[in-house]
């Protein structure tokens, strides 16, 4: 063992994501709760939400370098979770499942419940763009549309590869698959540059499932809880 880091601010750190940086720090994915009035979403008035949070931790000190909280910036009006009617249930209306840092420093943050990918400030926390769910600043070309999505990652080159997983808490598409996609941020476009389905069965991952780029241009994928890599 060489080293442990946990997250800060009274935060645990979550199973979604975690990854050390060259420069000696580490992303944590978290989930918070807190209460609010979601009647007008068909709620309780006094229900309980969890919110995501993205962490930056300097492995050596424990330091928390950065931190975003989804409740901040993301309206409970984007997402796609139904409003649970009991009160006593938490409504997890974000779901934070990945953080990514981008080619300009800034980062991508994946919220499953959202079908949103966010690229957040590292100065100041705010949200630059949306690509995808309610309130996406992008439109979307043929066959480049996801729902309830894991592992967001942009690659050297610019694009940026998605497990789309096309089932959640209900089915948007036959299976889940692989995308890597273009973004022309001047059109604010997203493009298909390619997809990979399961080459036997349409597999439904109803959760986790990833897209591994590899240095030799070859993907490795696993399509989540199936257990097919």
């Amino acid at each position: 063992q060489v080293a442990r880091v946990e997250a800060g601010n009274g935060y645990l750190g979550d199973l979604h994501e975690f990854f050390v940086t060259p420069q000696g720090t580490a992303f944590f994915s978290c989930y918070g709760t807190s209460q609010a009035d979601l009647s007008s979403l068909g709620g309780a008035k006094d229900a309980t939400y969890f919110y995501g949070v993205a962490q930056e931790v300097d492995v050596k000190t424990g330091k928390v370098l950065f931190q975003w909280r989804s409740d901040e910036h993301v309206a409970f009006s984007e997402s796609y979770a139904p409003v649970p009617k009991d009160g006593a249930t938490p409504w997890d209306y974000f779901h934070i499942n990945s953080i990514c840092p981008s080619g300009d420093g800034d980062l991508l943050i994946s919220g499953r419940h959202t079908w949103g990918v966010y690229k957040v400030s590292r100065s100041t926390g705010k949200v630059a763009w949306r690509m995808g769910g309610k309130e996406s600043d992008f439109s979307f070309g043929p066959g480049a549309t996801y729902a309830w999505q894991h592992d967001v990652t942009q690659q050297p080159n610019g694009t940026i590869t998605v497990f789309d997983n096309g089932t959640g808490l209900y089915v948007t598409q036959p299976g889940s698959r692989g995308l890597v996609l273009s973004l022309d941020t001047a059109a604010r476009k997203v493009n298909l540059v390619r997809q990979y389905p399961h080459p036997g069965n349409a597999l439904r991952a109803g959760a986790l499932g990833s897209v591994q780029v590899l240095p030799d241009g070859h993907v490795f994928m696993g399509w989540g809880v199936h257990a097919w890599y």
